[in-house]
């Protein structure tokens, strides 16, 4: 896996799109490398990269997975901190939230 925080400084079409298994990308903070809670423009994320092998973090939480889902369209979500009802502390709730909300997006897919 390759990670790519995303800084608008810097947005992600400037970044080489290696050969790997996974990319992921993730919100830029400056003393953090990563976990930062922060969401970044999704719109930074080039559109030629093939979305099966796009891991989506930073900053998804129940309230805009969906928004996520329909912008992104990644292989895959990392929840982090979007599932914490504080720091390392996973939120049951919030988990069954997103879950439910990916199931509604799934559906409509079908």
């Amino acid at each position: 896996i390759i990670c790519y925080r995303i800084n608008p400084q810097n947005p992600a079409a400037e970044y080489p799109m290696m050969n790997a298994d996974m990319i992921l990308f993730d919100s830029y903070a400056k003393d953090v490398l990563g976990g930062s809670g922060k969401k970044f423009n999704w719109n930074l994320i080039p559109d030629s990269l093939s979305r099966d092998k796009l891991v989506l973090a930073g900053g998804i939480t129940p309230q805009n997975i969906t928004q996520a889902l329909k912008a992104v369209n990644p292989a895959v979500i990392d929840v982090a901190s979007g599932a914490e009802k504080s720091p390392g502390i996973k939120d049951l709730e919030k988990i069954k939230k997103m879950v439910s909300e990916i199931k509604k997006y799934n559906n409509r897919l079908d």
